[in-house]
């Protein structure tokens, strides 16, 4: 009872808090579609314009037409035979189908012999005649019972009106196709519609229930008769800077939905769902402010690092590059985007794939003023995607500027073309922008619509763009660039323009500032696409107000901005020094340190480094300067946990700013990541071996894979199917069998000669390196041996490069060995059992014959091949019935093999010797070497010993140097052997 009443408790608090917001259309929306509707089936019909009047009031004699249209018995109606039933119809045309309906127990009339000819509807007049149509007479002979029948059926679903109302003709309609879609008395599967034989679409009908997290909006629900979905977002705040959007919205084939809409900028919206002209009413909703934090730092690609706030940064204290430090490169160049909420910073290196760093951002402020710093935040480089255009914008008659989804290497004006012609232009790349310089004015499309063809992109994962081609316009400008903002430090001014600057228009004396009558000039100037950047690093701007001139300032159209003054108030760096990052070396034997701006640090005493154990670490030397400085090692780290701290260090400015004292763990451990170890295909499968278990849902994300079909990369189509074969390291995908109508062929001589891969992971989550895979002659389908293992003196482990289904053991030959059985179980070993189980090496190859009988998970053979076997099998005292020969003061010990030479005289520390059964003799008594045969080893004792009863030999508990010529140390058996 109590789990029953617990159960009910958390049902009401969850409904409690879980509501609808219904995305239904208006009423007079409502009356349209329905209108429509009925208009189509042939039940409503407009004026000679195709108005269908739905304004206008429905008159009785109107709906008993309209009835009899329903019925689809217009004709029967129209010349029905007449019966004089109603003293008020004088209308000819009418007294047919007022017969017909009188027959059909539709109509009874107003009362004393009069039908209430030309007189309005009342609303419930007509719930009581479609109540009588869906054979609720009965339930309406009291005609007071009608309003409350019809509300009960759903006939009023949506509308609101009085029953004592007239009927417009739009209500009608909605009523009708309420009725229409209503179940007839009696049944609970036929409705009206059904019984009439007619089609009813749905009505646009949208039900939604949009969920507010953060600053996000995520609309959920299922829309109702339409196949194409929008969501108008209307901005009804005034702070509100985006403007008005529209989305598509996917629909599942159910109709279902679940759409989000990210980083909106606080405030009140409206927002409707629209089909075509049609759309739901318009409701309200609400963003609220944020507190300024960090949201997420990613690496979506090998060049840019995407840094999330919650609500807009400052553009003063978020533009400057000096703001920022990581250990993954130095920051070329610094961009916003997401209204403020994203900062982008493009690196001057490339970063590693699947790599970790650390980034740390110097007092960066929120648009109203609120700061952070972010120290040592770590972040992850995933890079799985492939490049793509994502805007084109016109630069005036000179060229056109690409923005791409992250920045490509080697763009070349061979990656371009417009309208299927050759482009002759100077081509340049600026973070993930690329601008086309046209060589001359004869390369530059007139105006109008344009198609940019785009192929062989490639992104810095190595990654190839699929070819595009995107629809842009060309349209003149006459107008001169603009200023809209600025920011200023002493040591830099950025100006930014609503336009993209020419930078053939710019050089440093179109920008200066006066001091007294003199002009002071910036060191350099630099555009950056629609920012102009002045250098005052080596000639400081004063801390006071001052005005900046600007002059002959132009854009891609040569419209130039002329004799422009902007007020502008430098400010001070007086912040502290951090170290905002470290990494260490990939052989532990140095530390690179990343400070936060400019300092001296070369002095070995500003840095001490303890391991775990509280042993200090020695530092040969450190160089570097300005913000990065590496500490030299002459060993590597400890493995484990070390501590470095840091401390003493001063920036290069006048205000020598002493560092904050910084501490930082440094573990040293090995992890390795996964790989492919092989790969095979053959017809339309394709196996794939990895080192590691991997993550299933990344294997078989048919978006991790492109494969060369016929010359053109393409995804992996639908209808790929995935398998994991025998354990988590092996999967096998097999492709359709046709692709556009072309037969899948893998392999040299076929249509798919290379497949790429990236995204996927191991099951601890470290990704796979990128790689493109080719399929030739040493991976078409054939089982290929990779290693042969001698596990136990009667048993070799067969490696293949594919999983093998099934195996003879007369597949198999060994030299000198009787192979009497083998054993498979669908992965890519096979294990060989030998007759001769006294030997611990094999002296031979392993031979896989030709025309074997194995199969692989291809259905193809094995090739045939010779491969040395590795002995992993231990040596072992060869002494039969536990007695050893013995020749003067020489033992013989023999061996199942030959042993390592190298190390014989070190033979005797594995090696206790005993006199007479009593006393063990010390080391130095005796000594050892290899005898000729390589197997046996003879103990040499001295001259002066006596053994009257013999001598006993047995093996140290953990020998470590008698080894045969393959490495493996003998194995301790714990016998005692005894010479004669």
């Amino acid at each position: 009872m109590k789990k029953v009443l617990s159960l009910v408790l958390a049902l009401v608090i969850i409904l409690s808090n879980f509501s609808f917001a219904f995305g239904a259309p208006s009423e007079e929306e409502l009356y349209n579609q329905a209108g429509k509707i009925l208009e189509n089936i042939g039940v409503l019909k407009g004026s000679e314009t195709g108005d269908l009047m739905l304004g206008k009031n429905l008159k009785r004699q109107d709906m008993v037409v309209l009835i009899s249209r329903l019925y689809k018995e217009e004709d029967k109606a129209r010349n029905y035979p007449i019966k004089d039933n109603f003293t008020d119809v004088k209308n000819p045309f009418y007294k047919p189908y007022i017969s017909w309906a009188v027959d059909r127990g539709l109509i009874i009339g107003t009362g004393q012999g009069k039908f209430g000819y030309d007189n309005p509807v009342k609303i419930q007049q007509f719930q009581t005649l479609l109540l009588r149509v869906l054979r609720y007479s009965e339930e309406v002979k009291n005609y007071s019972n009608a309003p409350e029948v019809a509300k009960t059926l759903g006939l009023m679903d949506g509308l609101s009106a009085k029953p004592d109302e007239d009927l417009k003709r739009g209500l009608m309609a909605a009523m009708t196709l309420n009725a229409l879609k209503t179940n007839i008395k009696g049944s609970s599967i036929i409705t009206l519609a059904q019984e009439l034989n007619l089609d009813i679409p749905d009505i646009f009908d949208v039900k939604a229930n949009p969920t507010i997290d953060k600053n996000n909006i995520k609309f959920e629900g299922v829309a109702k008769g339409t196949n194409a979905l929008k969501v108008h977002l209307k901005p009804l705040s005034s702070e509100i800077t985006s403007g008005e959007k529209y989305y598509d919205i996917p629909l599942e084939e159910d109709g279902r939905f679940s759409y989000l809409i990210e980083n909106l900028q606080p405030g009140k919206y409206e927002y409707k769902f629209i089909s075509g002209n049609l759309s739901t009413r318009a409701q309200s909703i609400t963003i609220h402010e944020l507190p300024f934090e960090l949201k997420d730092i990613r690496g979506d690609n090998l060049k840019e690092i995407i840094i999330n706030f919650t609500a807009p940064v400052d553009k003063a204290s978020s533009l400057f590059p000096s703001n920022y430090t990581t250990n993954a490169g130095t920051i070329k160049s610094v961009r916003l985007e997401n209204n403020d909420t994203t900062v982008i910073l493009t690196l001057n290196e490339t970063m590693k794939n699947q790599n970790t760093y650390k980034i740390s951002i110097n007092r960066i402020k929120s648009s109203k003023g609120k700061e952070l710093n972010i120290r040592d935040k770590e972040f992850k480089v995933i890079d799985n995607e492939i490049p793509q255009v994502e805007d084109i914008k016109q630069l005036g008659n000179k060229g056109l500027r690409i923005y791409m989804s992250e920045p490509v290497k080697n763009a070349r004006s061979s990656n371009f073309k417009i309208d299927g012609k050759t482009l002759s232009a100077q081509v340049e790349t600026e973070d993930n922008v690329i601008t086309l310089k046209y060589h001359s004015s004869y390369y530059a499309p007139e105006e109008g619509r344009h198609i940019l063809n785009v192929s062989g992109l490639v992104d810095y994962a190595d990654y190839k763009a699929l070819d595009q081609n995107i629809p842009f316009d060309i349209v003149k400008d006459t107008k001169p660039p603009k200023i809209v903002d600025q920011y200023t430090t002493i040591e830099e001014v950025i100006i930014q323009f609503d336009e993209d600057i020419d930078p053939s228009s710019v050089t440093r004396t179109n920008f200066y500032w006066k001091s007294g009558s003199s002009k002071r000039y910036p060191n350099s100037v630099k555009v950056l696409n629609d920012k102009v950047v002045l250098d005052y690093s080596k000639d400081n701007l004063p801390t006071y107000e001052i005005i900046l001139y600007i002059n002959s300032v132009g854009d891609y159209s040569d419209n130039k901005l002329r004799n422009e003054e902007i007020k502008i108030k430098p400010y001070e760096d007086t912040t502290a020094p951090e170290v905002i990052g470290l990494t260490v070396s990939e052989d532990g034997k140095t530390i690179t340190v990343y400070y936060s701006k400019n300092v001296d640090a070369k002095n070995r005493a500003y840095y001490d480094i303890i391991d775990e154990k509280g042993n200090r670490v020695f530092i040969k030397s450190v160089d570097g300067s300005g913000r990065e400085y590496r500490i030299n090692l002459n060993t590597h780290l400890p493995i484990g946990k070390n501590t470095i701290t840091i401390e003493g260090i001063v920036d290069s400015t006048a205000s020598r700013n002493r560092l904050i004292l910084y501490s930082q763990n440094i573990y040293m451990d090995d992890v390795e990541a996964p790989k492919i170890i092989s790969h095979s295909g053959k017809d339309n499968q394709i196996t794939l071996l990895f080192n590691k278990d991997m993550d299933p849902s990344t294997v078989e994300d048919r978006g991790n894979y492109l494969i060369d079909f016929g010359g053109r990369y393409t995804y992996l189509p639908n209808g790929t199917e995935f398998k994991q074969v025998y354990d988590g390291k092996t999967y096998v995908i097999t492709l359709p069998e046709e692709i556009d109508g072309k037969r899948v062929d893998i392999g040299r001589s076929g249509n798919v000669r290379e497949f790429e891969i990236r995204g996927l992971k191991s099951t601890n989550g470290i990704l796979v390196e990128p790689a493109r895979l080719k399929f030739d002659d040493a991976n078409q389908g054939e089982a290929v041996v990779k290693e042969a293992r001698l596990v136990e003196p009667d048993t070799i482990v067969v490696k293949f490069d594919q999983p093998i289904l099934y195996a003879s053991f007369d597949d198999f030959r060994v030299s000198g060995k009787n192979v009497y059985d083998v054993k498979y179980d669908g992965s890519e070993e096979v294990i060989i059992y030998l007759e001769e189980r006294d030997a611990t090496t094999v002296d031979g190859k392993l031979n896989i014959r030709s025309n074997n009988s194995i199969e692989t998970i291809l259905n193809t053979k094995a090739k045939a091949d010779y491969i040395t076997v590795k002995d992993e099998v231990k040596p072992r005292i060869d002494a039969r019935r536990g007695r050893l020969s013995i020749s003067g003061k020489i033992i013989y010990l023999p061996f199942t093999e030959k042993l390592d030479k190298k190390v014989e005289s070190l033979f005797r520390d594995d090696l206790i010797v005993e006199v007479s059964g009593k006393e063990i003799l010390d080391r130095s008594k005796y000594s050892t070497i290899l005898d000729t045969d390589g197997s046996t080893i003879k103990i040499i004792i001295d001259s002066n010993i006596n053994a009257p009863d013999g001598y006993l030999i047995r093996l140290k508990d953990d020998p470590k140097y008698i080894m045969d010529t393959s490495g493996n140390v003998v194995e301790y058996d714990g016998y005692d052997y005894y010479t004669r």
